[in-house]
């Protein structure tokens, strides 16, 4: 019956964590999609591309959604269980609360594991590849500068106009002014154009004309008609795109973290040790957070005290927690010497909560035993 019962308890506890953890990050993901749906509706990124979003999306929103899942199930498990009064029939068949207590435990560790993976390794990996990803996107002069219908200026010398981009690329109707030149202005103009070379640096014109304003009276205007003609966009791709993505502290993995490379120095090198054991600490949160909910409900609860007064006590006690390892980690990432401390409030808060559940199970808040009673001793 017992092994039975724990079966229930963990595989509860574990369906409703996993539904509490995908019912906040599939909105989350829906917010963070639509830096990408940009580009799937000009045809610069496919199918392929998306499902690699969605799943470089999730990884991180999972490391920080866990926890709080973990908490909010087993609050609710609980408080089904004092609703129908079978926990008080457990305890007064002699079941302790440290018994009931176990497969949460097994719960935590699972999501505890599962967490320390995320962070990391999957999370920090995601997040780089996901910058990575948007950055090529982005980086595309065809499509992460050019807006058909709209004047643009990626530099304060020149205006771009173009009045259409198909999906592989190619442009209808193309403007230029260029008044890089002190002496002259340029304007070009074609009826198409298509990017071409490395990284698509250069444009070829087709079918368009190039006019010359000069700035001094002295001199005339020119036209010059081409069928095809090539301008070299190098200096605008590098006066509006950088030639790399800008990494965090959050993209790297706890190896690089732990050992971060010679670039990195001074108080930055001090974040990233500091970040890394925070991605080691997160691991311990899923646990915690479960044994502070069964803290405060796994027991008899007092006449005319209700369960909400309990989950309340639960959730601030979980905030608090929060609210204090966040204020020891912005400490640490400015003090080396702080670094340590990051452990500090989930171990102390690991610690408290299976002392307390320990005396709970020894405690005469328990309800005692049904016991048989001899009518004769009785007489």
């Amino acid at each position: 019956m017992f092994g039975r019962l724990n079966r229930k308890l963990f595989l509860h506890c574990l369906l409703y964590t996993l539904g509490l953890t995908a019912i906040p990050a599939a909105v989350l993901w829906m917010t963070e999609a639509g830096k990408i749906f940009e580009f799937i509706l000009t045809g610069a990124a496919g199918g392929v591309m998306f499902l690699k979003f969605a799943l470089y999306t999730l990884a991180p929103a999972l490391a920080h959604l866990i926890p709080p899942a973990a908490l909010c199930a087993t609050l609710i498990i609980l408080t089904r269980l004092h609703g129908d009064s079978s926990l008080t029939a457990l305890w007064a068949a002699g079941i302790r609360p440290s018994f009931l207590a176990r497969p949460l435990l097994a719960v935590g560790l699972f999501f505890g594991v599962l967490t320390l993976s995320l962070t990391v390794y999957l999370a920090p990996q995601s997040a780089r590849l996901l910058r990575d990803m948007v950055f090529t996107l982005e980086s595309d002069l065809a499509r992460g500068l050019l807006k058909p219908g709209v004047f643009q200026s990626p530099s304060p010398e020149v205006t771009v106009f173009i009045r259409d981009l198909t999906a592989g690329g190619r442009i209808d109707g193309f403007f230029l002014r260029d008044t890089s030149e002190k002496t002259e202005t340029r304007i070009f103009a074609a009826e198409s154009a298509i990017f071409t070379g490395e990284r698509g640096n250069l444009l070829t014109l087709l079918n368009g004309a190039i006019l010359t304003l000069p700035e001094t009276e002295d001199k005339r205007r020119a036209t010059f008609k081409f069928e095809k003609f090539t301008l070299d966009l190098t200096a605008v791709r590098e006066a509006t795109f950088p030639d790399k993505p800008s990494y965090k502290a959050r993209d790297y993995t706890l190896t690089d973290l732990l050992d971060p490379p010679e670039s990195v120095s001074g108080s930055e090198r001090t974040r990233f040790i500091a970040k890394g054991h925070e991605q080691i600490a997160a691991g311990l949160y899923p646990l915690v957070y479960i044994l502070i909910a069964a803290v405060f409900l796994l027991r008899p609860l007092q006449p005319r005290c209700g369960v909400g007064r309990q989950i309340f006590y639960a959730v601030s006690c979980a905030g608090g927690l929060k609210i204090l390892s966040a204020t020891v980690q912005n400490q640490a990432f400015d003090n080396a010497n702080l670094i340590a401390f990051i452990y500090a409030p989930p171990a102390i808060a690991l610690i408290i909560c299976v002392g307390r559940l320990f005396y709970i199970s020894r405690s005469r808040l328990s309800v005692s035993p049904i016991r048989r009673i001899d009518p004769e001793g009785a007489a």
